[in-house]
């Protein structure tokens, strides 16, 4: 069995060129599954942490805005501040943070999107999952005009621009002015932070004080644009909800409530839908390189017949045949499937270092690396076993008798 073992490695090079192709299809298809299924890994991640972080929250809007975002309706979005302590007053909320918002020109910021979020807050009633409280580098914003800024965002930037943002940077920013006849005044934010909290929302804002977003966005001192409210379980996030509903039922400004859970549920589905197409398209990639063992074993067993025939004349069996080109298979596969790993990781590596967001959303562990590894072998044995049988069949007779 060991000289069949041995026999079967070195027939497995006897055409270098051919067997370098099959490795190098079978890479390409496991290093494109390794990148796709690292991608799915890592976006998992980031949603798992985004929803442990959120899922106690409830967002409380006007009818009709978006998220509390003032995207549409301008003033008609807002709400009265004097919600924020009647809510206190609901069992079970743990914190209440009212929020006012404002957008900012990506010209000014110069991000990827058209604008950028800035959400003006106050530090005294802000949650310990607060943006101001997950600083990562600088600090964060004890004055007007100060803010801090989104690791993701700042990622994004950095891609686009090939600039890190840091403490110390500005952005000149135009305020609309209070009649239409005056000029819009200038005005320069500084930014001092940047800040991480685990939500892949709110890392995509930019925060500062409540004075400062009134001013960019003049929002009046008594209206905000949402209040975040923070229950202290789980499990009393629905009871929570349906009581600020039944407070405010009767308002001449009626609101609306969004639970977290239920945003990051709808976001599940359509992740585990996306999650199913990178799956089959990896499958695919995958079965690709198997094709490519499947070819090169195919041509080398009508190449090799007469050997065939003149080995079974000398005493092998099907079953020799057989294990032998499997064999010649495993070991191709085994080689492409190491290379296409390696391959896939150093494609992390270097989208990882030109793209800087890359970084969060590119996770390599060894649950994708074994996957891979498992499915890259079974293909490539798969794509021997025609080939083998084809091997296996091959009668003496016929062959000896061409000769």
């Amino acid at each position: 069995m060991f000289s069949l073992f041995l026999f079967s490695i070195k027939n497995a090079f006897r055409k270098k060129g051919v067997s370098i192709l099959a490795i190098f299809g079978v890479a390409v298809g496991i290093g494109l599954m390794v990148f796709i299924l690292a991608s799915s890994e890592g976006i998992n991640k980031a949603f798992s942490e985004s929803f442990t972080k959120a899922a106690a929250r409830i967002t409380v809007s006007s009818t009709g805005s978006p998220m509390g975002l003032p995207l549409s309706g301008g003033k008609t979005s807002l709400i009265p501040k004097s919600y924020v302590k009647r809510i206190e007053k609901i069992k079970n909320v743990k914190s209440v943070s009212p929020r006012v918002i404002g957008a900012i020109p990506s010209k000014s910021l110069k991000a990827l999107d058209p604008f950028s979020v800035i959400v003006g807050v106050d530090p005294k009633k802000e949650g310990k999952n607060s943006p101001i409280f997950s600083i990562i580098k600088g600090r964060s914003f004890s004055k007007e005009n100060e803010v801090i800024v989104g690791k993701i965002l700042a990622q994004s930037i950095k891609t686009k621009e090939k600039r890190e943002i840091k403490p110390g940077d500005t952005i000149e920013i135009s305020v609309p002015p209070e009649k239409p006849q005056q000029t819009p005044k200038k005005e320069k934010l500084i930014i001092v932070g940047e800040f991480e909290t685990g939500n892949v929302l709110e890392d995509c804002y930019l925060f500062s004080s409540e004075e400062t977003v009134r001013k960019i966005s003049k929002i009046p001192k008594d209206k905000i644009n949402s209040i975040i409210v923070e229950v202290n379980s789980i499990d009393n996030v629905k009871k929570v909800d349906e009581e600020i509903k039944e407070e405010f039922k009767n308002e001449d400004i009626p609101i609306q409530t969004m639970m977290s859970k239920d945003i990051f549920s709808n976001l599940k589905e359509t992740l585990d839908n996306f999650y199913r197409y990178r799956i089959i398209l990896s499958t695919f990639a995958g079965m690709a390189g198997g094709m490519s063992i499947l070819i090169v074993m195919l041509i080398s067993v009508i190449e090799r017949k007469r050997e065939f025939g003149i080995l079974k004349a000398v005493g092998w069996n099907r079953k020799d045949i057989t294990f032998s080109i499997l064999i010649e298979s495993l070991i191709l596969s085994l080689i492409g499937v190491v290379l296409g790993i390696l391959l896939g990781y150093l494609a992390i590596i270097i989208s990882g270092h030109y793209m800087e967001i890359f970084k969060e959303f590119l996770v390599l562990n060894w649950k994708v690396t074994t996957m891979v590894f498992v499915f890259g072998v079974f293909v490539g044995v798969l794509g021997g076993i025609y080939p083998a049988w084809k091997a296996s069949r091959v009668m003496p007779m016929e062959i000896l008798r061409s000769v």
